[in-house]
């Protein structure tokens, strides 16, 4: 694990991080599409989703519609150490909005038949930052509120906090799955973020840029496979024959 600061102030960025996103979010994408990200997400960052799993504990605890629904949506992991957390935490969202009840009786019923068995409470658990029992839930993301990201932020943030051994492709699927999620402005802001990488110094992000695969509008496939071709060409470490699976920044 790998973590540039210090627990409550990188669990506080995430949740700025999260909120970047969630505010850009298309209405129409699938309801799917953002909770699958996530999931995504906490696999191929640097603190093993640690610190989604918190915000996402605060969200059922206090978050909006919105977010405690995301909250719920994201059915792989338990969001509680204990069964007295996981119905605690909710409990808590379904008493502020009732048409979530369903959902989360399905996480204690599922508890129940799993014996408590899943990644989701050693996900918090693991950094020893407000994944255990302690009374509340999940425990506070700590510091002070971070400052509102920009979308480009959003995405200097996912580059820079990559797991120990993800390679650029890894990056590069994460914004490929957050592209049909976001509204249509939104998008062409990430677009903007992937040309300035792809002629940027940084070589890690020229590659997480090179690897995307979703075209921009006006853009064909092969000039997507075209630009990917000249990045690699510039890059050494890349045009020694990384195929963007192997090279990871750790």
């Amino acid at each position: 694990m790998r973590m540039t600061d210090d627990d409550g102030d990188y669990t506080a960025r995430t949740e700025a991080f999260l909120d970047a996103l969630i505010d850009r979010l298309d209405p129409d994408a699938h309801p799917h599409a953002f909770p699958d990200l996530l999931t995504s997400l906490s696999w191929t960052n640097d603190d093993n989703g640690h610190a989604i799993e918190v915000v996402r504990r605060k969200w059922l605890r206090e978050g909006d519609r919105t977010r405690a629904a995301l909250a719920l949506a994201l059915t792989e992991t338990f969001p509680g150490d204990t069964r007295d957390e996981l119905v605690a935490n909710v409990q808590a969202a379904a008493s502020r909005y009732p048409e979530l009840d369903g959902a989360a009786r399905a996480f204690v019923e599922r508890w129940d038949a799993r014996g408590g068995v899943g990644r989701g409470a050693g996900a918090a658990a693991s950094s020893g930052d407000g994944g255990g029992d302690d009374g509340d839930g999940g425990g506070d993301s700590g510091g002070d509120p971070a400052q509102a990201m920009t979308l480009a932020q959003a995405a200097e943030f996912v580059a820079d906090h990559p797991a120990d051994n993800a390679p650029p492709k890894y990056i590069s699927e994460l914004f490929d799955e957050l592209l049909p999620c976001l509204r249509a402005d939104a998008r062409a802001e990430l677009f903007d973020v992937r040309d300035a990488w792809i002629v940027g110094e940084d070589e890690w992000r020229a590659a997480i840029a090179a690897w995307m695969e979703t075209p921009a509008p006006g853009e064909t496939a092969d000039m997507v496979t075209a630009r990917r071709a000249e990045v690699v060409a510039r890059l050494p470490r890349l045009a020694a024959g990384d195929d963007g699976w192997k090279w990871s920044r750790g």
